[in-house]
């Protein structure tokens, strides 16, 4: 691509962003370990027929400091055991009715719904169903969670939260929340005041899907191969209940054809789902043939989400962002000549590149020290949108 349209790109880019239609977010996003970056929804492919083998287990949490449950554990069903290394809270639904078991043998509690793993306990003649707990009494009640690795870094989680909607019948009612992994994990915990918004949750990836030393027994494994090594230490720790090998549909990268995972970041985003409303508005106007395609079309559109823009990779146009560290003073510019006069940059700018701009800071206006550029570029589907959208006829 040259320099001049990555230029015009920038100027484009700006407009959206004074116009308030770019913000940064933590977001759980579809992860390419081969390509180091977070990709859009559109960039995975999902095949009905596409399906991955995977480890799957239920654990127990033993409760601690809860009067009256000694020898108590709430039980919780994974798909991804890897995650648990990164578990901060536990949900219960708030509505839900859960029951209480005893193992006759080892005089152990758990602590469940109704539903398939209930019915497969009790199918155990050593195990014997007790009274009824409402989930709202459990929510506050403090848990040991199955590895340590962040009990320092978040000293007031490992408690037990309302999440609503957890009437599974395949599962145990119970919810293990790892926030760096799941939205919905991650919402939760934001709601419940653990996180705070802006706050990046525990993770303990390196840029793959290996393991950092923050898990020490793994550091430099990918995380699918160590999810059975991870049961066999948790079942050595009488922690593991049930354990099975399941088959689940999953998502690819559309370049590399490599599984996705999913992993929290702070993308920049577009706003897209404000004008959703109008947009549908204007398609009611409008005649298909046949009429099933404006349906289609409508249904796209609802179900939208607003546009990750930003990449993790080096080559790309860099987005024309500079920020302080904690991104209360972000500047955006629409030019190379913008940038010159803010930087006072005195040397020679040909090329829009990372290795010219990367090295460029400004100092701060409002007392934040340096701004740096923020280390992203473009998603490369923004480049031919904008170029579209430059020759849109202005539309009111």
């Amino acid at each position: 691509m040259d320099d001049a349209f990555m230029g015009t790109c920038w100027r484009l880019f700006k407009q959206l962003f004074d116009a308030g239609h770019v913000y940064r977010a933590c977001r759980v996003m579809p992860y390419s370990a081969p390509l180091h970056t977070h990709l859009s929804h559109m960039e995975c492919a999902k095949d009905g027929k596409l399906t991955f083998t995977s480890s799957a287990a239920v654990i127990s949490f033993p409760l601690v400091g809860v009067e009256g449950r000694e020898r108590t554990s709430l039980v919780s069903y994974t798909l991804a055991p890897w995650t648990l290394t990164s578990n901060l809270l536990l949900g219960v639904d708030p509505d839900l009715e859960y029951r209480e078991i005893l193992n006759k043998e080892t005089r152990e509690r758990y602590i469940l719904s109704e539903g398939r793993f209930f019915s497969e306990l009790l199918a155990a003649t050593k195990y014997e169903a007790l009274g009824k707990i409402p989930g709202a009494s459990m929510v506050g009640w403090k848990y040991d969670p199955p590895f340590g690795h962040f009990v320092n870094d978040f000293p007031d989680c490992f408690r037990v939260i309302a999440v609503h909607d957890l009437r599974l019948v395949e599962g145990t009612g119970v919810r293990h929340l790892a926030p760096a992994f799941s939205q919905r994990d991650l919402d939760a915990a934001t709601a419940a005041g653990f996180l705070e918004p802006h706050q990046a949750p525990p993770c303990p990836l390196d840029e793959g899907r290996c393991f950092s030393d923050r898990v020490p027994d793994f550091v430099g494994q990918d995380v699918e191969e160590t999810s059975a090594k991870i049961l066999d230490k948790l079942a050595k720790r009488r922690r593991l209940v049930f354990r099975l090998m399941v088959r689940c549909p999953g998502k690819v990268c559309r370049v590399t054809e490599e599984p996705v995972l999913r992993r929290a970041a702070f993308p920049w985003f577009i706003r897209v789902t404000d004008s959703i409303p109008g947009i549908l508005k204007n398609l009611d106007s409008t005649h298909w043939t046949p009429p099933s395609a404006k349906m289609a079309f409508a249904n796209r559109i609802a179900s939208t989400y607003d546009w990750s823009i930003s990449r993790d990779q080096y080559w790309g146009t860099p987005i024309p962002i500079w920020a302080s560290d904690d991104f209360e003073e972000v500047v955006c510019f629409g030019s190379i000549e913008e940038l010159k006069r803010a930087s006072d940059f005195r040397g020679s700018l040909d090329s829009i590149c990372r290795s010219d701009l990367d090295e460029i800071k400004l100092r701060s206006k409002r007392g934040k020290g340096v701004l740096r550029r923020v280390s992203h570029v473009f998603d490369p589907w923004l480049a031919p949108f904008l170029r579209a959208a430059s020759s849109f006829p202005a539309v009111g």
